[in-house]
């Protein structure tokens, strides 16, 4: 299961739920920023890193990747429609 985010703009910083993976019951709070990404679990007080801060951090990658996919398949269908109203 993946971070659901809750606050912030795809591809940066915001707020997210992430399940825990050993307690059912436990879903946390993880929060990335332009500085860096914070839970609340015990874990991430310990290490300082933790599976939900990666979950999230997995989540701002692939929103990032997917709008520069979206803008590459945009452009691309624009150039076609361009080249098809063409006067020549």
């Amino acid at each position: 299961m993946s971070a659901l985010r809750l606050s912030g703009t795809p591809g940066g910083a915001g707020t997210f739920l992430v399940p825990s993976r050993t307690r059912p019951d436990a879903v946390y709070r993880v929060v990335v920023s332009d500085e860096g990404v914070w839970c609340p679990c015990r874990g991430f007080g310990f290490r300082w890193d933790c599976w939900h801060a990666g979950a999230a951090l997995a989540t701002v990658a692939t929103e990032r990747a997917t709008a520069v996919e979206r803008r590459e398949l945009a452009r691309v269908a624009l150039e076609r429609i361009a080249d098809e109203f063409a006067c020549e």
